[in-house]
């Protein structure tokens, strides 16, 4: 098991925040180094922080979503989502709302944006 404790200042009330989190590895211990464990973690958060921390606190609230129909409704909201989120890597807007107001307004704009930008991949 590994024990990850991180401390931080709280921007608004400049209060200092502390956080454990404990992970489990199935990476021998021959193997295991600080800095391939510190690698794992942030890889695993940067999909969290990139992608996931988006849907939820723009104005999807993504996590609260519940489709009503029992077909693929989830599905093609998340693929649509993927879209937007798109998008709004290849433009410059100040937020991701601001990004999905622009969008909404100009949708034959933005499907010829899908069209022509590249992936990017990381």
């Amino acid at each position: 098991m590994i024990r990850v404790t991180r401390e931080w200042i709280e921007g608004k009330i400049d209060e200092l925040k502390s956080e454990t989190r404990y992970f489990i590895t199935s990476l021998e211990r021959e193997v295991r180094s600080a800095a391939r464990l510190v690698q794992a973690i942030r890889g695993h958060w940067s999909v969290e922080n990139k992608n996931h921390w988006k849907r939820d606190t723009s104005l999807w609230k993504e996590d609260a979503s519940r489709p009503r129909k029992k077909a693929s409704g989830g599905q093609v909201l998340a693929l649509l989502r993927g879209a937007i989120l798109r998008l709004h890597d290849a433009e410059a807007f100040e937020s991701l709302n601001a990004g999905s107001h622009h969008h909404s307004a100009k949708p034959h704009a933005a499907l010829c944006l899908l069209k022509t930008s590249p992936p990017k991949i990381s």
